[in-house]
């Protein structure tokens, strides 16, 4: 199962040019083909929602609110991810 960060980071488009965040995201839940690997990119806090818990189990395919809901958190993730959460490479 991949993270969430490993998901995005191995993500890249094939000219090597910058990619806007909503296109590396939609990229990222389009990659994602089964359930399983979708809970693993779909925040954790989100899968109690009832439109997200119905995704996850099979039992729907997710109307526009929870598609919603996932693509913004998963922006609010990504953009701590690349942003606040990274880390500079140690330096000698």
């Amino acid at each position: 199962m991949r993270r969430t960060s490993s998901l995005l980071a191995h993500n890249p488009n094939d000219s090597g040019a910058p990619l806007a965040l909503n296109y590396l995201i939609g990229n990222a839940l389009d990659s994602v083909d089964d359930p399983e690997a979708l809970a693993a990119v779909v925040p954790p806090d989100l899968h109690d929602e009832a439109g997200v818990d119905r995704l996850l189990s099979g039992r729907g395919t997710g109307d526009a609110r929870t598609w919603k809901l996932i693509r913004e958190r998963l922006a609010f993730a990504t953009v701590m991810e690349f942003g606040l959460r990274s880390r500079m490479g140690q330096t000698i």
